[in-house]
């Protein structure tokens, strides 16, 4: 009789089935025995508790298919051992995966995919509904912060473009040597004409004032006066006034609120200031210049006159010092030769003057002023140091400057 595994097993009775037969039946019964591996058919499939895995589980190259699903138990740390590359695992509550050499990467982070890990966007939106939203059509990033509610941006240089291709770009930038945080708040709406913005101090950004075309206006980009703008409108009666008894109330002199010689002369001038230096609308005196040289090249004494100029021409004196009568002495045994005076601007002459021919012994006083108008320092605003220097023409006589200073001034 032949045995097959698929047969279930006949097993011999003890001290009644006789010695051959008992023998066919035990074979038969190791025979069903060694086709049980639990196949349909072959045996009762063994239940999950009749299992107990105490090491890696081998698939073997084939797939895990139908499962429900995968549970993992939460790890401390990412796993770094050599066998767990290409593995997949969870470390305190959050997905990770190592990948061929080794790398540590994590999927989740809380409820959220984790951005970080591929130079993504981090924070906190992860618990919120925020999200970044491009629409195509219009070629638009959207920030939300919820759903429909914009969201703030803090960034750096902000540069601005055309939807085209390679458009240059405008950079808008935070000073940097900024003291403090304020904001600026645009205007509600758009003028209705052209309007001058304002700002004020709580950062707002207005567009309210215009030019009005009769009082101002734009002419060549240029914010001006109108021509014939300001009229008895703009200056109101009595508001140019003196305390002249010859100023007349309302009178009007070619077209002006100004009769001839309203204005006294303290009106147009202001007091100006004396010194060795001066700045603006001052008058500058050197000290005493006295000199006394052979010498055919300049000497002087190093006294100066030092002023503060707008840019105006410079009137130049040489002045009989306060108290004395400038002269020019020369001492000579023949009676020719001459003396020469420069005047001098920093270290440029600017000015000569020729006194003599002098006789034997012989000097010139100065009752009356030596003037010169620099005009080289005209459109250029600056401070200069102006001078007066000496020298003789002739070897062998000696000249002398004495009592006399150099006063300057803007005019």
């Amino acid at each position: 009789m032949a045995i097959t595994p698929n047969m279930g097993m006949l097993l011999p009775i003890v001290s009644t089935t006789i010695g051959p037969l008992y023998a066919y039946e035990n074979n038969q019964a190791f025979a069903v025995i060694d086709g049980h591996e639990h196949s349909p058919g072959n045996g009762v499939p063994v239940p999950t508790a009749g299992i107990s895995i105490n090491a890696d589980l081998p698939i073997n190259s084939f797939n895990l298919s139908f499962i429900r699903s995968s549970r993992y138990a939460s790890q401390v740390s990412p796993l770094a051992l050599a066998a767990d590359i290409r593995s997949v695992y969870v470390v305190g509550g959050d997905l990770y995966y190592n990948n061929g050499i080794g790398q540590q990467i994590q999927i989740t982070a809380g409820a959220a995919l984790n951005a970080t890990t591929i130079g993504g966007i981090g924070g906190d939106y992860a618990t919120s509904s925020a999200s970044l939203f491009y629409t195509s059509f219009t070629s638009t990033f959207t920030f939300w912060s919820a759903v429909n509610i914009p969201a703030a941006s803090d960034m750096g240089p902000l540069t601005i473009r055309t939807i085209s291709l390679s458009p240059f770009g405008i950079t808008i930038n935070s000073p940097p040597a900024l003291s403090a945080d304020y904001s600026l708040t645009l205007p509600s709406s758009l003028p209705a004409s052209t309007k001058i913005l304002t700002l004020d101090n709580a950062g707002n950004i207005a567009a309210v004032y215009d030019t009005d075309n009769s009082t101002l206006e734009v002419s060549s980009n240029t914010l001006q006066v109108k021509a014939g703008g300001i009229t008895t409108t703009q200056v109101g009666t009595n508001a140019i006034i003196t305390s002249d008894s010859n100023v007349a109330t309302g009178a009007n002199i070619n077209g002006s609120k100004l009769l001839d010689g309203s204005i006294s002369v303290s009106k147009l001038f202001s007091p100006m200031s004396t010194g060795i230096t001066v700045g603006l609308d001052g008058i500058a005196i050197s000290n005493d210049i006295s000199i006394s040289t052979s010498a055919t090249s300049y000497a002087g004494s190093g006294n100066a006159a030092t002023i503060t100029t707008s840019g105006r021409p410079v009137m130049v004196m040489m002045v009989p010092t306060s108290g004395g009568a400038g002269t020019i002495l020369a001492n000579t045994t023949f009676n020719f030769g001459s003396a020469v005076i420069g005047i001098r601007n920093n270290s440029t002459y600017i000015a000569e003057y020729i006194a003599g021919p002098f006789t034997i012994n012989s000097n010139i006083e100065f009752p009356g002023n030596l003037c010169f108008i620099d005009t080289s320092v005209i459109g250029l605003p600056g401070t200069y140091a102006y001078t007066i220097d000496i020298k003789a023409t002739t070897t062998g006589m000696t000249v002398a400057l004495s009592s006399v200073s150099i006063m300057v001034y803007e005019i």
